[in-house]
């Protein structure tokens, strides 16, 4: 008797230390719900090798504690299971909770301070909701706002959302299959210190979606077979992302991206995650002070993609057979991206693409220790790229030039191999050696100096290979700020005319009718989706007047939505739309018969893009296009006029047209187009392409024309500039 109640002491103390590990209350009761209405709950309830419909809703109350082993619970349309705060859940040993018809849905809400556990058991139909949304609806799966939530392996399947943890600490979600749930696997809101290890994410949308979280562990995961992206964080920090293999591919084509950082996600590390396929491995995007480090990316579009976002460090990476694709960038593409270091990666890129972009004033990032073999060019800088360091890296380009060096002035480049057999670029004002020793080049035969023309000098090239030592990677120290302060939203409801003032704001959205003469407008919405947003049956007119964003709000929205009204004329456009989403231009319409005229658009991802719900007779005339990635897209267009613009130091193309019919592209001038062509045409039919100029070329086309479609192209001059 004596050594039983030293064990339930030893007991008691063990459960008491370990709340995580503590099993459920004996249950002492065995009812059975009711055949309709709903089943309350108040005690220990065991359900075990039963099969259940239920015509009403399980409340189980503070106090209450159901466990369901071996069952079969199949719950009515629209009704729910809801676990009180002090009340409890358990799902084991094979249950399986769905809907008790094929088209029903049902919910799942477990209150903070109640306990869940579920072990090897099926969740599935349940929740419903709208995209992006998931986080402030709980009809949107299995929602849970407690702590210390278990989960281990489980299947979750054909649910809206797998899991949702909102406001929950220390859930361990651990060796389950997340398989055709319509929106995300797990999706997290201010959650904090959870373990999500060694489960399995495929056929959905996206595996996990976290905002505002920070101190979580994903690791040892596997992604595969979903259309957005893997792993997708707004507002988060301080999470660990480490061992997890991403294959970025969807059921209907590529995948979007393995890992996005968004919205000032700052000081996670992404370490040692092997990514396939899709579209790009890494996106960063208005983030700051993230590790990417020790990962390996194999047969991506694009690498890692980084805009606005400063103080990212990627180091120790492999990435092998990048490039392939419709619209790559490259290994590692810096965009409007300050103070980044990018140490010891090794980068095999095929196809048009370089193995490293800085473009769009990043200024002040540090290369060293990269290797880069590339089947187009090796390093390019561009659009005010000023200040950076490069040295001790090896870069090696097949076709052009190892370096380009276009419009960026003040960067230091010295201690490098440039191994290629074509001469670099230089039109700034750069330092190619630290005052007594330059860089090695393959074309160098002798003497005293090594030009990079038109502007460059090497004063002290190196006869031999100099050797690429590996640099000690900083450790990550922990930034600590806020979220930004966004300036207020102005909303335009009925009809409304300003002139001859200044407006800043975080967003400006018209639903009526707005016209803007001779204003100057200051954006700092970039890091809430935030910017200029014209709504269906919305008119928007802007005449002599000027856009750009705040200091620290570039990359902000210029959208103009379908059955909308939008003319610009005589204007400025500087700063706007960013890469990562549905928003890929500067300005990005999505409503017929637009009128763009005499504008200079400048500093954007992508100057315009057009496309559908949009279909065509839009006027695009006199304007010019300046460091962008591509100065004009239009896609699936009709009978529309691109006439008299001017693209200049685009880096990827000047005038774009994807299928469509009917589109003049005539009388236009492209300047210095660098990876793609001044003129793409790829499918549709009948366009007119004619009397335009495209001049100081450096990519491989002119004008390149694919598909089946029959063209009148004429009278056009093509001309290239060789030093």
């Amino acid at each position: 008797m004596k050594y039983q109640v030293l064990l339930i002491g030893i007991y008691f103390l063990f459960v008491s230390c370990n709340p995580n590990h503590a099993p459920s209350p004996t249950p002492i009761d065995a009812t059975l719900p009711p055949s309709t209405g709903d089943w309350v709950i108040t005690s220990n309830v065991l359900i075990e090798d039963k099969s259940l419909v239920l015509n009403g809703n399980i409340q189980i109350k503070s106090g209450g504690q159901l466990t369901l082993r071996r069952t079969q619970l199949a719950m009515g349309n629209q009704f729910g299971i809801n676990v009180e705060s002090n009340g409890g859940i358990t799902i084991e040993n094979e249950t399986v909770i769905k809907p008790a018809k094929d088209t029903g849905r049902f919910t799942f809400v477990v209150r903070r301070g109640a306990i869940f556990v579920m072990r090897e058991s099926e969740l599935q139909g349940c929740g419903w909701g709208i995209p992006y949304q998931a986080f402030n609806d709980e009809n949107t799966g299995l929602f849970i706002y407690a702590d210390d939530a278990v989960l281990e392996r489980n299947l979750f399947s054909n649910n809206f959302n797998g899991v949702v943890l909102k406001n929950a600490g220390n859930a361990r979600i651990t060796a389950n299959r997340f398989s055709k749930n319509t929106w995300s696997g797990v999706s997290l809101w201010n959650s904090e210190n959870s373990n999500i290890g060694d489960n399995t994410f495929e056929d959905g949308n996206n595996g996990i979606m976290m905002a505002k979280d920070f101190n979580n562990v994903i690791a040892g995961n596997t992604f595969s077979r979903l259309s957005e992206g893997g792993l997708i964080l707004f507002y988060s920090r301080n999470n660990e992302i480490r061992g997890n293999t991403f294959k970025i591919d969807s059921p209907t084509g590529l995948g979007w991206t393995g890992i996005a950082l968004l919205k000032v996600s700052r000081n996670n590390r992404i370490l040692n995650n092997s990514f396939s396929g899709g579209k790009d491995g890494v996106v960063i995007l208005h983030s700051l002070n993230n590790t990417v480090e020790g990962n390996t990316l194999d047969g991506s579009w694009n690498g890692f993609q980084v805009h606005y976002s400063n103080g990212n460090c990627f180091a120790n990476n492999t990435l092998v057979n990048i490039g392939i694709g419709n619209c790559p960038y490259g290994g590692i593409f810096l965009n409007q991206s300050s103070d980044n270091k990018i140490f010891n990666n090794r980068i095999g890129v095929g196809g048009r693409e370089p193995g490293i972009v800085l473009m769009g004033s990043s200024s002040r990032n540090t290369l060293a220790g990269n290797v880069i073999t590339a089947g187009f060019r090796g390093l390019m800088l561009h659009g005010a790229a000023n200040n950076n360091s490069i040295q001790d890296n090896s870069f090696s380009a097949e076709v052009e030039e190892d370096v380009v060096i276009d419009q960026s002035f003040g960067n230091v480049i010295h201690h490098n191999n440039f191994m290629g057999n074509k001469r670099g670029y230089d039109n700034g004002a750069n330092s190619w050696d630290d005052g007594s020793a330059g860089n090695y080049w393959g074309l160098f035969a002798g003497g005293n100096s090594f030009a990079i023309p038109p502007n460059g000098s090497d004063r002290y090239p190196w006869a031999a290979q100099i050797p690429i030592p590996t640099v000690d990677v900083p450790a990550l120290t922990n930034v600590e700020m806020n979220d930004p302060a966004l300036s207020p939203s102005l909303t335009i409801t009925n009809e409304a005319t300003y002139e001859n003032q200044t407006l800043t704001f975080g967003s400006l959205i018209i639903e009526g009718k707005l016209t803007l003469n001779n204003v100057n407008i200051l954006v700092d919405g970039g890091f809430d989706d935030g910017g200029i947003i014209v709504k269906p049956g919305g008119s928007l007119s802007i005449n002599n007047s000027s856009i750009r964003p705040t200091e620290s709000g570039g990359g902000y929205l210029f959208q103009v939505n379908e059955g909308s009204t939008f003319i610009l004329k005589n204007s400025t456009v500087k700063g706007s739309g960013f890469y990562y989403g549905g928003d890929w231009g500067g300005i990005y319409i999505k409503t017929d018969g637009v009128i763009i005229e005499n504008n200079l658009i400048s500093d954007s991802f992508r100057g315009l893009t057009i496309c559908p719900p949009a279909r065509g007779n839009h006027l695009i005339t006199g304007n010019t296009f300046q460091g962008c990635h591509e100065g004009i897209s239009l896609d699936s267009q009709a009978d529309s006029q691109v006439t008299n613009n001017k693209t200049d130091h685009c880096i990827g193309g000047g005038i774009i047209v994807m299928g469509g019919a009917g589109i003049s592209v005539n009388d236009n001038q492209t300047l210095y187009i660098w990876t793609g062509a001044g003129i793409i045409i790829n499918g549709g039919t009948s366009h007119t392409i004619m009397r335009n100029t495209v001049t100081s070329l450096r990519a491989r086309w002119g004008i390149s024309i694919s598909g089946d479609g029959h063209h009148l192209v004429a009278d056009n001059i093509i001309s290239s500039i060789e030093y």
